[in-house]
């Protein structure tokens, strides 16, 4: 999988291109994934991207400190030369000199153009699973990106150690690659699981149940104990609104999702603008 991170080059606080960019490399801590830094140079002009290139080497920098704890063993580290003793016959040793280090790639890239179709762009060209951007109120980018997006998105807001992840993951139709990325941010949070099961009119509450009980017993499985919510459809907006404040909010929007029906373009727009928290769309 291949993470895209997202610096919004005309961010008011570089504090939340910060946290965006530290929230990638904990995700990028549980999945080994590689990972791009991409900024955004709106203008265009002949070396107008320079400032923008300072910016993510900084950006860069912040998230290898986030793999400093692993020394030599950070799969981000650049490729170094080193000398090795082998054993190239039987009492025969020899030296030679091996390039060891990376073996995960580390992309810095800087885009000129509108934002939109070139981040879309950067994840359909680098085959991202995952676009993690900020998500605060001088900005509608994310939200507008989280729309379009055929992939995931993390809108990065908020608390940036959520104690509980909410999931509501429409029981039915869940990816396996969206049940892995939702164990792996709650293990990497250290946070509990809450799925939400959604009802609605007509639905044989035992069929919900049953397929609730397969999830538990997935993350189960995984050592991740699990709390479960059944919530109707009539009630989604007042249990976002009120109930997932301060949590991490998961949303199953893939291809066959009933969230595709229940959340309008309108709908997700309200919810990532309302949100007090980081929202993860997955698909």
């Amino acid at each position: 999988m291949n993470i895209l991170t997202v610096v919004n080059n005309d961010s008011k606080n570089r504090d939340h291109d910060r946290q965006t960019v530290m929230e990638a490399a904990g995700i990028a801590r549980q999945t080994w994934a590689d990972v791009t830094l991409l900024g955004i140079d709106p203008n265009g002009r002949n070396g107008s991207c320079d400032s923008v290139m300072a910016l993510m080497r900084s950006m860069k920098q912040t998230f290898l400190s986030m793999f400093e704890d692993l020394g030599d063993d950070c799969p981000y580290t650049p490729d170094r030369r080193v000398s090795k003793t082998v054993m190239s016959a039987p009492g025969v040793y020899e030296d030679l000199e091996i390039l060891t280090g990376r073996f995960k790639n580390l992309s810095v890239r800087v885009r000129q153009g509108n934002p939109v179709p070139q981040i879309l762009g950067e994840a359909a060209d680098s085959g991202s699973g995952l676009i993690v951007m900020e998500n605060h109120d001088d900005t509608a980018l994310c939200r507008t990106v989280a729309n379009e997006a055929t992939c995931s998105v993390l809108a990065v807001k908020g608390e940036t150690q959520p104690r509980r992840v909410v999931c509501c993951l429409d029981q039915e139709n869940i990816s396996q690659a969206s049940l892995e990325m939702v164990s792996q941010l709650t293990t990497g949070y250290q946070a509990e699981l809450e799925l939400v099961g959604i009802t609605h009119s007509g639905a044989l509450k035992e069929e919900v149940d049953r397929q609730m009980d397969l999830l538990v017993q997935y993350y189960q499985d995984k050592g991740i104990n699990t709390l479960v919510r059944l919530v109707d459809t009539t009630a989604m907006a007042d249990f976002f609104n009120r109930y997932a404040m301060g949590y991490l909010i998961c949303l199953w929007m893939g291809e066959k999702s009933r969230f595709q029906k229940l959340f309008s373009r309108q709908g997700v727009t309200k919810l990532l603008t309302n949100a007090q928290s980081s929202v993860l769309i997955l698909r």
